[in-house]
């Protein structure tokens, strides 16, 4: 007789693992019966389904094991995680003290283009893109692109950006990235031994990278002075974890920094040659969902609590003091209340010493809240801070429509505070049409920035409310979902502009990857 068999029987007792089977379907299939076999053709043609090959590097089983229904659902998270991944199912099957297992996944469109054009105030620019997240079905990710902008003196820029899975062992990754514009020019390579399941035991990497950025700094929205510092970075470090439920999670690092140029926009983290030590605790669990991030589709929602701590000596500055020059501390929880709420508070605390002997630090700080009210509705609300103590000249907090304030310009406010609340709410429309479903939105913002050390209490808040349209595509990767926003000011009391975007920053889940000692 042949039965799915159970999550709850002791190790010793589960079968072996005789057969593992792939059944990978390509973005379309033979469900998909309301599209033309000539498009389904064309589109299946182009894209790779994801190799067999591959998947077997990213489940965390093999055949001779016994079967740890763990490791099968952990492995089904792996692989939904991936970019491009769409349905994924494990199933056992078992017969006598032997089962097979099969792996069902479903490829979404991997192949990107981007292209945009704008004319305002008298400047024009456009950008072309081409990115592809499953390279041949390899799960490598292979991006290019170029932009031009008459508003810059340098009117070209160009980027191209590769990461290699399981490049050239198992489970490593593979960087490199070359990108020239105005505002950055950095040639990096890096390598990676993540974290591969939750019962890694080791992670480690090594990045290095030169460039030169252009600083800047704002007043009302427009840039008031600007420079360029050249800068080459390198950096190795690597953590250990140990325990179950709970993980220990203990690491070192180094960094070595110069900077140069003729800068008087100087940072406390232009020069380094910092050591640091991480220790990190982790409890997680995971509960299957459809529909916080994005409109329909299958998420994990992680709940736990995760702390961090991060000290560093930097040996440029030779400092006496027995503080630290670099203090990172980081607290995170997410809960789910009666399976219809989702709260996630957060606190980060980061403090660097300069070459002068004081410091400057930063405090951020974000609540989080998803309320289901029904299978179709959804209500979010998000407030986020950042306090700055004692920052140098030109860094600055930017606040405007693409940092969560809609309705205002990219560089609408500048300084080294900022408070927002954000509001929305959320339907899901039932019947979707083709390959789309679509949502609704309704939307309210308010944030400002100041300088320390103003008071908040005499600060003027800046607010918009308004309307938008969700569309997700049930084949296209990543969250699928083009966000259309229709925002009024109302400082200008007016619709200052339309926000047509896949960028999304009140997303749902917290960020509970352990933190690699880095600066």
């Amino acid at each position: 007789m042949v039965v799915v068999l159970g999550v709850f029987a002791p190790l010793h007792s589960q079968p072996v693992i005789r057969n593992i089977y792939f059944d990978r379907s390509n973005v379309f299939n033979s469900s998909d019966s309301t599209t033309p076999g000539w498009f389904k053709s064309v589109v299946n043609t182009i894209h790779v389904t994801s190799r067999e090959g591959f998947l077997r590097n990213e489940i965390l089983f093999r055949e001779n094991d016994r079967l740890q229904p763990a490791l099968l659902a952990e492995s089904e998270r792996k692989l939904r995680r991936l970019y491009f991944m769409g349905d994924v199912s494990i199933q056992p099957v078992t017969e006598g003290d032997t089962c097979d297992v099969i792996v069902r996944t479903h490829d979404y469109w991997s192949l990107t283009t981007n292209a945009s054009y704008k004319d305002d105030g008298g400047f024009q620019s456009y950008a072309l893109s081409l990115s592809e997240s499953n390279f041949l079905g390899t799960g490598d990710e292979l991006f290019g692109g170029t932009d031009y902008s008459t508003a810059r003196s340098k009117k070209f820029g160009s980027q191209f950006f590769f990461v290699g899975k399981h490049f050239p062992f198992q489970s490593w990754e593979l960087m490199a990235q070359y990108k020239a514009a105005e505002e950055l020019t950095v040639r990096s390579l890096g390598i990676t031994q993540p974290f591969f399941s939750e019962e890694s035991r080791w992670s480690f990497g090594a990045y290095i990278d030169d460039g030169n950025s252009l600083r800047r700094v704002y007043a009302d929205g427009l840039t008031t002075f600007e420079e360029t510092a050249v800068q080459q970075n390198q950096m190795f470090w690597g953590i250990v974890s140990l325990g179950s439920d709970t993980k220990y999670r203990i690491g070192m690092s180094y960094m070595h920094r110069t900077t140069g140029g003729v800068i008087t926009l100087t940072r406390s983290d232009d020069q380094l040659s910092m050591a640091e030590v991480s220790f990190g605790l982790l409890t997680r669990s995971w509960t299957k969902t459809t529909g916080l991030n994005t409109l329909t589709r299958v998420e994990d929602v992680p709940t736990g609590f995760a702390l961090d701590f991060i000290a560093g000596r930097n040996f440029v500055y030779q400092l006496p003091s027995a503080v630290p020059d670099y203090l990172v501390a980081r607290a995170i929880t997410a809960v789910t209340v009666n399976q219809s709420t989702y709260l996630s508070p957060a606190i980060q605390y980061t403090r660097t010493a300069l070459s002068s002997g004081l410091s400057e630090a930063t405090l951020q700080y974000t609540f989080l809240a998803h309320h289901r009210l029904s299978s179709s509705d959804l209500i979010i609300f998000r407030t986020t801070g950042t306090n700055g103590y004692r920052w140098l000249a030109g860094e600055e907090i930017i606040l405007g429509s693409p940092t969560g304030l809609r309705g205002y310009d990219r560089f609408a406010f500048a300084g080294t505070r900022m408070l927002l609340f954000n509001l929305e709410s959320r339907h899901v429309f039932p019947t979707p049409v083709w390959i789309f479903n679509f949502g609704a939105a309704l939307f309210a913002d308010c944030g400002t920035v100041w300088n320390d050390p103003q008071e908040l209490a005499r600060q003027r808040f800046h607010s918009a409310v308004g309307i938008g349209f969700r569309i997700e595509n049930m084949k296209q990767q990543g969250l699928g979902l083009i966000r259309i926003d229709i925002p009024y000011s109302l400082d200008q009391r007016k619709i200052s502009s339309i926000t047509i975007t896949s960028t999304h920053f009140l997303t749902a889940f917290a960020d509970f990857d352990n933190i690699p000692p880095h600066f």
